[in-house]
């Protein structure tokens, strides 16, 4: 096992509690991506081998978002890195995030509220593919035992969770944009996506905040996304 992992507090929006340590610990190991047994379905290939990505000048593992709440229920977005040596991976060289969630057992995983959005977004309405989050790969994990003491002990009343991971494309933060122009855009990008994927995918995202108002770059090319879909519903439902 690798050594126990430090944070960063550079980008991040709350300070990470002891608790990151482990989950990251838990996931990754060197090398390659460790799915706890726990973890009853996915789409990420047992040979990805991932790291922590760690900054140069501390040798601490990056971690760019850490939520504020109850320890154990907060997002945690960590940066990685492929390892597989080039030619052998087609996500060597991305720029790739851990995302590690835990939300209300039952409730739909992002990954599947964003390629809803996706399968929508045909004929004229492909240019939201473009202010999407881009998920190349997810796995699902259940704590039963634990989930069946805590059910016993607190009755109907407690919320059972599971816990979701995926490795995506990082964005980068809208405040991070400098030009005027840029940003301009960047916000009229994602509000015409969330208006699209609510008129025409059905889908509510239900937490438009700055931390998920992100960019991405091509080439000279800035493109608005809408990040974070753990919250999102389908309306109707």
């Amino acid at each position: 096992m690798p050594p126990p992992l430090q944070t960063s507090t550079r980008n991040a929006v709350a300070q990470p509690r002891e608790g990151t340590y482990r989950t990251v610990q838990r996931y990754l190991k060197s090398p390659g991506l460790y799915l706890d047994p726990a973890a009853k379905e996915g789409t990420i290939p047992s040979n990805k081998v991932l790291h922590a990505a760690r900054e140069t000048y501390h040798s601490t593992t990056e971690v760019l978002f850490c939520s504020n709440g109850i320890n154990g229920r907060g997002t945690k977005v960590i940066r990685v890195t492929c390892g597989c040596k080039d030619g052998e991976c087609d996500w060597n060289g991305l720029k790739l995030v851990m995302k590690i969630s835990r939300p209300v057992k039952g409730r739909v995983p992002e990954h599947e509220t964003i390629q809803c959005c996706i399968d929508m977004a045909v004929d004229e309405y492909a240019w939201v593919l473009k202010h999407l989050p881009i998920v190349l790969g997810w796995f699902i994990a259940d704590a039963s035992v634990v989930q069946d003491r805590l059910k016993i002990k607190f009755g109907d009343g407690y919320e059972e969770r599971i816990i979701c991971g995926s490795i995506q494309e990082e964005l980068c933060p809208i405040m991070d944009l400098k030009s005027p122009v840029e940003f301009a855009q960047a916000m009229y990008d994602v509000l015409r996506c969330h208006e699209r994927i609510y008129t025409h995918s059905r889908v509510l995202h239900r937490d438009v905040s700055q931390a998920n108002i992100m960019f991405r770059r091509d080439g000279k090319k800035i493109f608005g996304v809408l990040n974070d879909y753990d919250l999102a519903t389908y309306l109707g439902q």
